[in-house]
């Protein structure tokens, strides 16, 4: 009978073979949704929360035996889109350890080097890459431009035997069509290095816009400022318009009661009328100084908020302008982007890490000979500055560079980031503007509730004991406080 069970059990348990591919399945279909959650919430995220949504969809695929190297990848490109260099480095790195014979991680990890001002280590990943695949055309072009670069134009305290080592060595296994090819990425880097200098004169047309905004809004806000200094002075002024009408008409009630006490006889009914008289008409014009004191004192916060708005605009602009000049100089003075974030996700979402990193490389006569950089390649760099700039908080020169590409370079592969990119750095800038706004209504309202809130001088009629009561006495307070 028991046996009779558990054959039946076993004939209808699926076959080791099918569970394997079942559990196979369904670890694919994790990973890709892994790696489209990650490239669009990473990537969507703003600048300071890229992290956290990363981990997070990291945790959440990890429990479904998920591909895990394949989402690492895909999170540091996410976070190279950002320009948060060290986490991608650290993530392209544990890739690469993992997957040493893997060019394509290798690729990325030199990058990341470079952009964080590293061109030793770059140089040691970009020897790895090539040790992996000798004859990649994409890890050829790349070691044949940077080396070249950094040959040609070494960043400070970095000694360029290491570049040329590693191009005596690349060089020296190549083919006839293989050379060719490497001389092709040595020329087009020298192409790039002879175009820097106009290059960075067109980067800094932003920049010089900037400059030209801070100075006018500079000029407008000390015109504004001028305007507001008199008008504080004249609030100061009747502040001590104000305290003197208190003090002259004190000293008068003062006056009359020593008189009273110099007779011994009190206030006469002539002294206390003429008293009374003097706090009264000395009342009744505080009165009226202090309404006008607070219509003076709207006016100036009003005034006030402008300046504040225009001065905030000024600083703004100024920062953006010095800023700007130091990422375009930073950027400028490493290789130029071989490697682009936005590529790596298009390739990353049809193909997917392990199945790229395992494909047949492409042959040299499937390529179509470039002799000069392409619309592709100049589009790379604008993004690649954009991006610099949005995640250093420059919106304002980022939406330049962004509006170029689209303008010069409408059917390259930036072209579509710098599309969606427009719409984030709008928003950003708006923020920016409300912030400023908000500042200088803060201030304004300080100065609001500052000359609202005085209390009005009350003066009064009663009498004042001949012995030194202070009643009766006209307040003087001084009314800016």
């Amino acid at each position: 009978m028991w046996s009779i069970i558990f054959l039946c059990l076993i004939s209808s348990a699926d076959p080791p073979a099918e569970k394997v591919k079942t559990k196979q399945a369904d670890d694919a279909q994790a990973t890709t949704q892994g790696l489209q959650e990650l490239l669009e919430k990473v990537w969507n995220a703003t600048p300071e929360s890229a992290k956290k949504a990363g981990t997070a969809v990291l945790s959440k695929y990890r429990r479904m035996n998920a591909n895990m190297p394949s989402l690492e990848y895909g999170y540091g490109v996410a976070l190279a889109k950002h320009q948060q260099w060290e986490a991608a480095e650290t993530n392209f790195r544990a890739v690469a350890t993992k997957h040493r014979q893997s060019p394509r991680a290798w690729l990325a990890v030199a990058n990341a080097h470079l952009r964080l001002g590293k061109p030793a280590l770059a140089i040691e990943d970009l020897r790895k890459a090539w040790e992996a695949a000798p004859k990649d055309e994409d890890v050829l072009l790349t070691i044949a431009g940077v080396t070249n670069f950094l040959i040609q134009k070494p960043l400070p305290k970095y000694m360029p035997d290491s570049s040329r080592k590693l191009q005596d060595d690349v060089r020296a296994g190549l083919s006839p069509d293989q050379k060719n090819l490497f001389d092709l990425g040595v020329n087009q880097s020298n192409e790039y290095i002879s175009n820097l200098e106009k290059l960075r004169e067109e980067l800094m047309e932003p920049v010089k816009l900037a400059e030209s905004q801070a100075a006018a809004a500079e000029q407008e806000a000390q015109q504004k400022g001028s305007k507001v200094a008199i008008l504080r002075a004249e609030y100061q002024s009747r502040v001590q318009n104000i305290q003197q009408i208190a003090a002259i008409a004190n000293a008068r009630v003062v006056e009359i009661d020593m008189r009273a006490l110099g007779g011994n006889g009190g206030l006469s009914v002539a002294m206390q009328a003429e008293r009374t008289r003097i706090l009264q008409a000395s009342q009744a014009e505080i009165e009226l100084q202090e309404v006008r004191l607070q219509e003076l004192g709207i006016r100036l916060a009003q005034k006030d908020r402008e300046y504040q708005e225009v001065a905030f605009r000024a600083q703004r602009f100024a920062k953006e302008a010095s800023d700007g000049k130091s990422v375009i100089d930073k950027q400028l003075a490493l290789p130029p982007p071989y490697w682009d974030p936005s590529q790596e996700k298009e390739q990353l979402l049809h193909v997917g890490f392990t199945d790229i990193q395992l494909a047949p490389q492409q042959k040299e006569k499937d390529r179509a000979p470039r002799k000069s950089l392409s619309d592709d390649d100049k589009a790379r760099v604008l993004l690649s500055m954009a991006d610099a700039l949005r995640s250093s908080n420059k919106p304002g020169l980022a939406k330049s560079y962004f509006e170029r590409i689209l303008k010069e370079f409408p059917n390259t592969s930036a072209a579509t980031d710098a599309k969606w990119e427009l719409e984030q750095v709008g928003k950003e800038i708006d923020d920016l503007e409300k912030e400023g706004s908000k500042k200088a209504a803060e201030a304004a309202d300080k100065e609001i509730e500052k000359s609202s809130s005085k209390k009005a001088r009350k003066g009064s009629a009663s009498k004042r004991s001949p012995k030194g009561s202070s009643k009766g006495k006209v307040d003087s307070d001084d009314p800016a406080n």
